[in-house]
């Protein structure tokens, strides 16, 4: 979970840079910061923002090497740690994120093999090759048969693929384990709604919304259930 955590924050940081360094001067900005690390040359987070001003224009190479610096500058700061492995995952160097990832002592062997593999096959997913995805959850979910971030991206994938009954045999070991996940209410809503029974759907989205009224995703499908039942 903490990896993953990291993973999504530096993604949605990501984002925002992105959105911020596009409304301003490229060239002025980065002349800004070249100063600044003149000045500052072990500054971490200096060295995270050049990595993020990198990361952005695709010159990967040195946002790792931007992001690496600034973990040597400060290791009890792990989000530049955490930067290199996301990077690293997001080239598609699954097993150097891994490694890497098996360095940190905070994050377990199990966590940090799982968040990796989890990843590939969301790049699969985007990539729209929806089987191969299926073929490395379902090796992983071999080994952790009830782990429900490996559970909910398999049912996912079940239901584009239009496996419904499988999708079901998959959500509903997951709630026995998991009874308080609004994400696989949220799934067994799908499946029903595909399937044709509505009502059965707006009841479980409805149970998803009640679980987690905080999700946008079960506000709104929440939202749809009132609307229609």
């Amino acid at each position: 979970m903490q990896v993953r955590l990291f993973f999504e924050a530096f993604h949605a940081k990501s984002r925002q840079v992105k959105m911020e360094y596009g409304q301003k001067n490229h060239q002025e900005a980065k002349e800004l910061l070249l100063s600044s690390l003149k000045e500052h040359p072990n500054s971490a987070e200096l060295l995270k923002a050049q990595g993020l001003i990198c990361y952005l224009e695709s010159n990967f190479k040195e946002a790792l090497a931007s992001f690496d610096s600034a973990y040597q500058a400060k290791p009890q700061d792990k989000e530049a740690f955490y930067c290199v492995a996301a990077i690293l995952n997001d080239l598609g160097f699954y097993q150097k994120a891994s490694a890497l990832l098996f360095t940190e002592p905070e994050v377990t062997e199990d966590e940090a093999y799982i968040q990796v593999c989890l990843d590939q096959a969301s790049a699969l997913r985007d990539l729209r090759k929806d089987t191969e995805a299926l073929q490395v959850l379902t090796f992983l979910s071999l080994e952790y048969p009830f782990h429900l971030a490996i559970g909910l991206s398999y049912c996912a994938i079940l239901i584009d693929l239009g496996r419904l009954d499988e999708a079901l045999v998959v959500a509903e070991t997951l709630q026995e384990r998991h009874s308080e996940s609004h994400e696989n209410y949220i799934l067994m809503g799908f499946i029903y709604h595909q399937k044709g029974q509505k009502t059965r759907a707006y009841t479980l989205w409805a149970k998803a919304y009640a679980l987690c009224p905080g999700d946008s995703k079960s506000r709104i499908l929440a939202a749809l259930a009132s609307r229609y039942s």
